[in-house]
């Protein structure tokens, strides 16, 4: 499991620093919420962005991330032995000091 997470942990640091990514990176398609699916079993639905805040609010407390911006906390990383990660996402100014989520930004 700690494998997974660091995994998953080193990949969103590289989105954030090299592509920028953030909350809005992670919602699908405007397309998907706004155009019904066309046939099938589903027929009718479409993603709902309230439902999918929630989601993505759950996703980001499960991994210890801020949920306003998505970004990764020293103290999740730090847990997980990346320090160095920790060191590069606060050069880039894109890393939650704060143990609070939502809480101050460096």
């Amino acid at each position: 499991m700690t494998i997974a997470k660091r995994g998953i942990n080193l990949e969103k640091a590289f989105n954030t620093i090299h592509a920028g990514f953030n909350r809005q990176d992670d919602y699908p398609p405007r397309r998907y919420m706004e155009e019904a699916i066309k046939s099938g079993p589903h027929a009718g639905s479409k993603c709902d962005r309230e439902k999918w805040d929630e989601m993505l609010d759950r996703f980001y407390g499960l991994h210890a991330w801020d949920e306003a911006t998505s970004w990764q906390t020293a103290k999740c990383l730090t847990e997980l032995g990346m320090e160095d990660i920790v060191d590069k996402l606060a050069k880039a100014g894109k890393l939650i000091i704060d143990d609070s989520l939502g809480g101050n930004r460096d």
